[in-house]
Parts: structure tokens; sequence; C-alpha cells
């Protein structure tokens, strides 16, 4: 379907649903979460004040990523097999338009300064979409195939990691040139997507398949630290306060925590299953690690004063997210049909039903760290 027409669809579709189910609040980073399925064509919308299922936008193309901007104002949905994102005003509370893309747009970073930011983990490039998502600011054809794109504080550069070379590299937001590129490994291997210190000084990789923990100068790409940790490194989760990172090592199915300020790993939890994703919650107190079909629940201030607090959920968790006020953790649970809502306050669990086989869960005040 021709992009003009697309639009004019999902204007339609769009305006009549929040017509009809809308409190005029859009524009609340922390009030609304969205979901879609990988490949799916349905947007669900869940007010998180209520946290219910207050809508469902049928597009006439297949989702393949979510980003919101970081005050709410606009939310991305990427459609890889057309080389478009379209863009959805959330002020206004309508569809807006269509970017053709010349990259398929497979991952997706939005941020307040520089826009939104995309890259393709099969192809390669990266493309920056200006703020609002108007017009195309640059396309560097150069980058290899990244996983994922991570900001740095000032939104002024950005970082990308790519396993296909073992490479990881920085380039300027403002015009997508490289600043440097760094190997650090000498063969292809599996790089999980980046994250960085709280204070944007270094960067941090995990290289799952050899166990390894990468940690480099942000400014110029030299080696800071190489540490064998155990196969089965996931990807790290930064805490709030800059404090640590929260590692998860599905092999021995431990939490590494690591700290932000001596570059060292300090403690680790173990877990009764094996954990692939891990979020944390208010002043770091609770942390929630996603197994199979379990959240657990850990106080990091006395991680071993008793065992993780375990929460049953009814599927495994694809996708994990909390709040902008770390009050709440919501996981995805494709084979459910339904998102898991989980109260950090006491560890309570309710579902939120009637959600197309939500993959992936992305809000406007998430982890900028990590995304």
């Amino acid at each position: 379907m021709p992009i003009s027409v697309f639009a004019k669809l999902s204007a339609i579709i769009f305006l009549g649903f929040v017509n009809s189910v809308m409190s005029g609040e859009w524009d609340t980073p922390a009030r609304y979460l969205f979901s879609a399925s990988n490949g799916g064509q349905q947007l669900a919308v869940i007010d998180t004040k209520e946290n219910i299922l207050v809508g469902q936008v049928d597009l006439a193309q297949p989702i393949n990523e979510i980003a919101v901007s970081a005050f709410g104002n606009h939310a991305y949905l990427g459609h890889a097999e057309h080389k478009s994102v379209s863009v959805v005003d959330l002020s206004a509370g309508k569809y807006s338009h269509s970017v053709a893309l010349p990259m398929a747009p497979r991952h997706m970073t939005s941020d307040s300064y520089a826009g939104l930011l995309i890259t393709d983990s099969v192809e390669g490039g990266m493309v920056r979409i200006g703020l609002g998502g108007k017009k195309i600011i640059f396309h560097n054809s150069d980058i290899p195939p990244a996983n994922d794109v991570i900001m740095s504080p000032s939104g002024v550069v950005a970082y990308w990691a790519s396993g296909s070379g073992a490479e990881i590299g920085a380039v300027s937001v403002e015009d997508g040139k490289e600043l440097w590129r760094h190997k650090i490994a000498d063969h292809p291997v599996k790089v999980n997507p980046l994250v960085r210190s709280l204070d944007g000084l270094f960067i941090v990789a995990t290289l799952p398949e050899e166990g390894r923990l990468i940690t480099v100068d942000a400014g110029n790409g030299e080696l800071l630290l190489r540490k064998q940790l155990g196969k089965g490194l996931q990807r790290p989760y930064v805490t709030a306060n800059g404090q640590y990172f929260l590692i998860p090592e599905t092999s021995s199915r431990q939490l590494h925590i690591y700290s932000q300020v001596t570059l060292q790993v300090v403690d680790a939890i173990n877990l009764p299953e094996k954990t692939p994703l891990v979020t944390a919650g208010f002043f770091d107190i609770i942390g929630l690690g996603y197994a199979d079909k379990a959240a657990y629940a850990f106080d990091l201030m006395n991680p071993h004063a008793k065992k993780p607090t375990t929460i049953p959920l009814p599927a495994q968790a694809f996708d994990a997210i909390v709040t902008s006020d770390s009050q709440h953790a919501y996981a995805a649970l494709p084979m459910a049909n339904a998102i898991a809502h989980i109260s950090l306050k006491n560890g309570k669990m309710q579902l939120i039903e009637g959600i197309a086989s939500p993959h992936f869960v992305e809000m406007g005040a998430s982890n900028a760290v990590c995304h």
C-alpha cells in the first residue's frame, strides 16, 4: 500500500480510537505504555494509572519496533519490510505522518535532543530523524549491522555495537560522522546491546558466548577493563542512582552486581532459574529478574538477607520495562496475550489481558542509558 494511502487510513483509525477512549493526557510520559507483536499490525495502548488496556490501533503495515520520545510527545512505529516509520503525535492524540527510509528500521532509539536514531541489525547503516520525525538528518551507510544504539547524557554522541565485526563505535549525532571504532575481539562474536555508565564516561559490553565483560572509554573507545565472568552473560541494566550495573548470567543462574565507580564486580545474587531480563526499582531497593515463567524480586541493599521473592508468571517474559517513577514494572507475555504489571512496592502481579501477542513494551520515560 502506498504510504500516502496508509497515512490516511491510519489517521482515520487513530482519531476514532482517541476520541472514544483517551482522557487528553497523551503528553504525560509515564501515563501510557505501548506494546505490539513483532510483525503484527496492532498497537496496544495501556493506561498505567489504571493499568488497563484503553485501546488498540490497527495499522496497514507490520510493526517491528516501537520508540517513544522522552517527553511523551511522539510515538514511532518501525516497519522493516516497507523501510518506513510511522509517527504518532501524542500531544494531539492522532496519527501524524510516515517517513520513507533508505534502510530497514529494525532498531530505534528516541532521544529528547537527537530525535530518532535507527539501525539495521541485518544489512547495517544508521539514520537520524529529527525531533517530531519531520525529516532525515543523516544517513551513514558505513555503520555495520548493529542491534541497538545508546546515547551519551548530552545526546550528542551515539554508540553502537556489531557482533559481525566484533566492534563497538561512536558517531556524532549532528552529522553522523564516525568519532571512533574499537575492535573488542579478533573474530566475529555475539555482542549484547550496549549500556553506559550514568555519567557517560564509559561503555559496557557483554559477550555471552565467551563470558566476557568489556568496558571502554566513551571518549575514545580505548579498552579500560576486560573481565571473565562466565558464559551466558545477558545485557546489563543500569541502576538509576549511578551505582551499579546488574548483569544476569544464565549459565550459573547468577546476577552479577558490577560497580559503576570501581569497575569491579562487588557481589552476586543466586537466582532460582536462568534469568535473561533484569530491571531495577525505586532507589535500587528492589530488582526484578524475569525467567521462563516467573519474576524474582530481590533487595539490592541487602541481597543476601533472604532468598529472592518468587512472583509466578503465566508465560515467558520477552521484554520488560520500569516506569519513570520506578514504582512499577511491566513484562510482555506473548504466549499469554497479556502484559504483566508488577508493583515494585509490594511485588504483587496483575495481568493486563486482551493484547495480541505482545513482544515488546515501550514508554516515553524509559531507561535512556540502556535504550
